[in-house]
């Protein structure tokens, strides 16, 4: 079976014409391009008109590894929900949740956070991009020049050795980051299936595009359910992928005619 998305539309039409989808959007590297700080990152305004409207014919969940305050400014469309730090917490349209165990964890994460910022000093590591988001944290290498990756790596796995002994931390490897998150259980996928069983819904067809590796999660979560793809190459537990970012907005505009007729 070929994989790529706009060479199955006929499959995807059957599977949701006529029926009621919920859509789950990524937004890093999904609905903008990835870029090389994390504070540079926007909405376009086709993009964020073509959410809108998606908005007013279907249920749109925006998931996202940013923290929930960050990805709700930087989206700024009141009918989305807010899926952040990896779907640790949920916020929109009446719903607030977190995961209580990673609200616990805070603590440790920044005594590890002010461990890896003294290393880095310390070494004289140029290029590191260390996000605090509250209930989990993203260490960037995208600036570095190659010969300095490797001793940034290094001073993380040092650094987190006592935490992961502990069972205190998760680690998520991606696109030139690492994820730190609290060892709880919890993930994209599990918070799209909370999700699928809150009003509105419930008993809708989801449809998940995102193109990082913390994205499988929620592939394999809906496999069987609902529509799973990736942007870029193929990943783990997705269905079909588009070539890369540019293709999302083509998508979005056909879904959208498709679901308003």
């Amino acid at each position: 079976m070929n994989d790529y998305l706009f060479r199955r539309l006929d499959y995807i039409k059957n599977r949701i014409t006529g029926k009621r989808i919920s859509l789950f959007l990524d937004f890093d590297g999904t609905l903008t391009p990835i870029v090389s700080r994390p504070e540079k990152a926007f909405l376009s305004y086709q993009m964020k008109e073509i959410v809108r409207r998606l908005c007013n014919i279907c249920k749109v969940a925006i998931v996202s590894g940013r923290e929930i305050g960050d990805i709700k400014e930087r989206v700024g469309i009141p009918e989305c929900i807010y899926v952040g730090n990896h779907g640790l917490e949920v916020e929109g349209n009446g719903l607030s949740f977190k995961v209580e165990g990673a609200v616990e964890s805070r603590g440790e994460l920044e005594k590890f956070l002010r461990e890896i910022r003294e290393a880095v000093r310390e070494g004289n590591i140029r290029g590191a991009v260390l996000e605090d988001k509250k209930l989990t944290a993203s260490l960037h290498y995208r600036l570095m020049d190659k010969i300095d990756i490797e001793a940034f790596l290094s001073l993380i796995r040092s650094a987190l050795k006592p935490y992961l002994e502990k069972g205190l931390f998760r680690i998520v490897e991606g696109k030139k980051v690492v994820e730190v998150r609290p060892n709880v259980g919890w993930d994209k996928g599990k918070a799209g299936q909370w999700l699928m069983m809150q009003e509105g819904f419930k008993e809708s067809i989801p449809v998940y595009i995102g193109d990082d590796e913390t994205d499988r999660d929620a592939f394999r979560a809906i496999k069987g359910q609902g529509v799973s793809l990736a942007v870029g190459p193929m990943l783990e537990g997705a269905e079909f992928h588009l070539r890369g970012q540019g293709e999302v907005e083509k998508l979005l505009r056909w879904m959208m005619s498709l679901l308003s007729k």
